[in-house]
């Protein structure tokens, strides 16, 4: 995902969880639908739905852009509340893994998050998004293995699921 601020700064980063919940505390979202009645269809017969529920999301920056070249640590500032988050291109992808593989530090030490599962779910989706993701992993799974040293476990793990197979547009 990417941010855009107003001041040149672009900020990159990963989805880490995706929650839709009803707008009031002590609400539950209950699942709509049945028979044909599926997708938006199901807005169409519930019209109050927008209204009555909030999908939030929370994310992992990895680096930013100041318009002249990408760093993969932390920006100087944050987005304001209220920017768009927009899905990263191809070309974007593929420039930012280009810059090097720190951000897997970042993936990795990652609190309160499945980060072994992001980091897998990267992989994957990185080296689809490379002209040659073969090398993508190769170069990635040997900055893990560096980094996993001591957790051999953890390192297969993560190799095992970023290498499985996975449809992705």
């Amino acid at each position: 995902m990417e941010v855009a601020t107003e001041d040149g700064l672009t900020i990159y980063g990963v989805v880490a969880h995706v929650q839709t919940a009803g707008i009031d505390p002590g609400s539950r979202a209950i699942m709509r639908g049945h028979g044909d009645v599926r997708d938006e269809r199901i807005y169409q017969e519930n019209p109050d739905l927008p209204l009555v529920l909030r999908t939030t999301f929370r994310a992992l920056v990895l680096g930013f852009s100041d318009g002249h070249a990408l760093f993969q640590f932390l920006p100087p500032r944050p987005p304001r509340l209220h920017y768009s988050v927009s899905i990263c291109k191809p070309e974007t992808v593929r420039g930012f893994a280009a810059t090097g593989l720190d951000y897997l530090v970042a993936m990795l030490n990652a609190s309160d998050l499945p980060a072994d599962e992001l980091l897998a779910a990267n992989l994957r989706y990185t080296s689809a998004q490379m002209q040659d993701g073969g090398e993508f992993l190769q170069l990635a799974g040997r900055e893990l293995a560096q980094l996993l040293r001591a957790d051999y476990a953890r390192l297969t793990s993560i190799l095992r699921r970023g290498l499985a197979p996975t449809a992705i547009p």
